[in-house]
């Protein structure tokens, strides 16, 4: 009884996961990339940091050259399917530690969980923000 509520809580945890209202996103579109960058170059070059300027510029150049918006997007959906996967596994962990009844288990099992919880809800916040960006 109590492994069949702890999957039902899993599945309803995640379910408010996926449409829960955006927070922030960690990626950057390729335009949020390139300005960031370019805002640091100036930077860069107010105080005449020479090394700084070159290694901003070959990101710069990196950016322009291999940043796809779609790539990006991309990117954030693998990261929240790696986060639904932790999940998942963080969960039967937990399973295995209530059957076997350990305390201490349970308890370090259910941190584990809350994180990877907590992980994928940033992940699928960062995924929404990018997609309802790129439709605006």
């Amino acid at each position: 009884m109590q492994k069949q509520s702890l999957t039902m809580l899993g599945f309803v945890m995640l379910a408010g996961v996926v449409t829960m209202p955006l927070a922030h996103a960690t990626d950057m579109l390729c335009e949020d990339k390139t300005a960031d960058v370019q805002e640091q170059l100036e930077y860069a070059r107010e105080h005449d940091n020479q090394h700084r300027i070159d290694g901003l510029q070959r990101a710069l150049d990196a950016i322009e050259a291999q940043c796809t918006n779609a790539g990006v997007l991309d990117d954030a959906a693998k990261d929240v399917r790696d986060s639904q996967e932790e999940l998942q596994e963080r969960q039967a962990d937990l399973e295995e530690a209530l059957s076997e009844g350990d305390a201490g288990d349970i308890e370090t099992r259910r941190a584990k969980l809350e994180d990877a919880i907590r992980e994928l809800e940033a992940d699928t916040d960062a995924l929404n923000t990018l997609q309802n960006r790129l439709a605006e």
